[in-house]
């Protein structure tokens, strides 16, 4: 086995027993870090100094989902996602600003995308805004 070939195998062996699971199972190691929901259909400014933020509206109903490969590989800390929402509050945009991986950040924008949305409001009026969300992961011993 000339060298290549060995390096090449522990790699691969490397990100097969990552954490002790089949990591080819997991379609979030590949995701973009940010998710448009179209069409947009509202393109006016968005306002980011306004008096009420947007607000969830309603949320799925078990919250997030803590992903088994995160639990299992006790990987624990802050997602940041920023929403936009439109003055109707439709939901536009998801972008996570700082993500953990091991499929936290895709837990956080399938909660986010099953959620409704009060929209922002400025002057008595709603707005298209932006809104930075944290989502804490931490695991419980039992």
């Amino acid at each position: 086995m000339n060298k290549f070939t060995y390096l090449s195998l522990v790699g691969f062996l490397m990100v097969s027993c990552y954490s002790g699971e089949n990591t080819a199972n997991y379609s979030c190691f590949q995701e973009q870090d940010h998710y448009t929901e179209e069409p947009i259909t509202d393109n006016s400014p968005i306002i980011q100094d306004v008096d009420e933020e947007i607000e969830v509206a309603s949320s799925p109903a078990p919250g997030i989902k803590y992903p088994r490969l995160a639990r299992t590989s006790g990987v624990k800390g802050k997602v940041i996602a920023e929403v936009t929402v439109s003055k109707t509050g439709k939901l536009q945009k998801i972008e996570i600003i700082r993500g953990l991986g091991y499929c936290l950040d895709e837990a956080v924008v399938e909660f986010l995308r099953e959620s409704t949305y009060k929209a922002a409001k400025k002057d008595g009026l709603a707005v298209r805004s932006t809104k930075e969300m944290p989502f804490n992961f931490s695991i419980h011993d039992n």
